[in-house]
């Protein structure tokens, strides 16, 4: 989608588990707003996914979008849960992606309540 990844972090501590990860990844800001910015990225990218949905967010205090679908990726369809946040002249994305993000449920909600922008 044209992202800079910033940051990945993930769960994984031996080898072969499948884990989860984190990431903040940024993207210059269009001349629109984020609530049809962000959908775009993900109707260009429709054929890679499938259970796509959305819904507004609200993080540090933030209002963002929330994307949810599900991906293939590196040879298994992975869930991921994408945060967009517009701040500055940047939109962020912070993304978490395993292969049922419900198991790390609370590792996403401490990472969400924990989010400020420096």
């Amino acid at each position: 989608m044209g992202l800079l990844e910033n940051l990945t972090v993930t769960s994984i501590k031996n080898e072969g588990e499948a884990g989860a990860y984190f990431s903040v990844s940024s993207l210059e800001r269009y001349d629109g707003v984020i609530d049809a910015d962000i959908p775009y990225l993900y109707a260009r990218n429709e054929a890679d996914m499938r259970n796509y949905g959305e819904r507004p967010i609200t993080v540090a205090g933030i209002d963002g979008l929330s994307a949810t679908y599900e991906r293939k990726w590196r040879g298994q369809w992975l869930e991921f849960h994408d945060v967009w946040l517009e701040h500055g002249s940047l939109y962020y994305m912070l993304s978490f992606r395993a292969a049922d993000l419900a198991l790390y449920q609370s590792e996403m909600d401490m990472i969400l309540q924990s989010f400020a922008f420096k």
